[in-house]
């Protein structure tokens, strides 16, 4: 033998810890003539960084009546670019290399980013993000949001004039992330002083108290 080839499986395109269909090389020797029986080792060139469990079904093989020898490649669990090779020591045309590309595997959680605290009518911008059990972002198009209590849009966007913590979750097809938001008291707007209206008797003592509100009535400190 004196040359390995290409025939088929670069390029392509599996979803992440998934096989390949067969990556094929060619063993000719100089008159162009397929060679039986010739060992191919097959190695992971490149992978994404912490990628771990991607591996070949077998790390060898051996050409057949036709001169062909495969391998099956078991891609890792990152979303990305992996690139095996076929060796033949020797031999014109080594290494051959295949590239495949994976894409993240079906939602499996989604997290929430955003403010977790808020004053009295104010907004949080809230963003919500798909990710496959391996973190591998996934898209989430046609999400829904829902609160406890308070509003928010089709967009993330929450609001409450009520002080207090609230639940906020991102939904879709059965899958929700969750998030928690505190709304707390603005500014002092108003004072009220009690008691109103007192009537006591010379030398005797009246203790008054003075409560705080901001402008939806939540209670503030009035000092």
């Amino acid at each position: 033998p004196t040359n390995i080839s290409y025939v088929s499986g670069n390029d392509q395109t599996v979803q992440v810890d998934s096989d390949t269909t067969n990556l094929v090389v060619s063993i000719t020797d100089a008159n162009g003539n397929t060679v039986p029986g010739v060992t191919v080792v097959w190695t992971i060139f490149l992978k994404p960084a912490g990628s771990s469990l991607e591996y070949l079904h077998s790390m060898t093989s051996v050409t057949d009546a036709t001169g062909s020898a495969s391998a099956i490649f078991h891609a890792g669990e990152i979303a990305g670019h992996y690139v095996v090779q076929a060796n033949a020591p020797d031999l014109a045309g080594t290494p051959v290399s295949f590239h495949v590309n994976t894409t993240a595997a079906g939602l499996d959680h989604i997290l929430i980013s955003g403010p977790i605290q808020i004053s009295a009518g104010g907004y949080a911008n809230l963003t919500a993000t798909g990710y496959d059990a391996y973190e591998n972002p996934v898209s989430i198009v046609g999400l829904s949001w829902e609160s406890s209590d308070g509003a928010i849009d089709l967009w993330g966007n929450f609001s409450h004039d009520i002080s207090g913590v609230y639940t906020i979750w991102a939904n879709l097809t059965g899958i929700s992330g969750i998030h928690y938001i505190e709304v707390v008291a603005g500014p002092l707007h108003t004072m009220t002083i009690s008691p109103v209206d007192a009537i006591i008797t010379a030398d005797d003592v009246l203790q008054y108290s003075v409560s705080g509100f901001d402008q939806y009535g939540n209670p503030v400190a009035a000092t």
